[in-house]
């Protein structure tokens, strides 16, 4: 069944923890699950500033981003009525790499709260988002996808 309840389509998208980003290298297709946020009626998720997606992101800025909430499996006597219960949101979009540092703040900001919902941590500041580098020692990118296409699934 199709879902075209946009406040459904954004609780599936509040609730999922990871989603699929989908691009296409010019060859072929390359998935990647992300972790991500739902903000301001876009997706963000962050990655190193460098390295194959980025790479991707850049030639090509088209982007497809799949997230699912599976419900278990719909078990029948019959095999050919076996099936997967679910809820999805797929989207088509393009995606870009924010440079605006209170942007890049707020998205981060976002994806903290949503997986770490208890809190307990440092506030971050711009400073700190300009500035951080992983233990690989790469800067973080925060990416944003403009959702220009959204449907959602179910069964239920």
């Amino acid at each position: 069944m199709i879902i075209n309840d946009y406040k459904i389509l954004e609780e599936i998208l509040n609730v999922s923890k990871i989603g699929v980003l989908g691009l296409f290298n010019g060859t072929s297709p390359y998935t990647v699950p992300v972790n991500f946020v739902y903000h301001e009626k876009h997706i963000y998720f962050h990655s190193a500033e460098s390295g194959t997606k980025i790479d991707i992101l850049k030639r090509n800025p088209i982007v497809s981003f799949l997230v699912f909430i599976d419900r278990g499996i719909l078990s029948n006597k019959i095999p050919c009525k076996i099936g997967q219960s679910f809820k999805s949101v797929m989207i088509r979009g393009e995606a870009a790499i924010v440079g605006d540092i209170k942007e890049k703040k707020d998205a981060l900001e976002a994806l903290i709260k949503k997986y770490v919902p208890e809190g307990g941590y440092i506030e971050l500041t711009e400073e700190m988002v300009e500035n951080h580098k992983s233990k690989l020692n790469r800067r973080t990118a925060i990416i944003k996808i403009k959702i220009n296409e959204i449907i959602g699934k179910e069964r239920p």
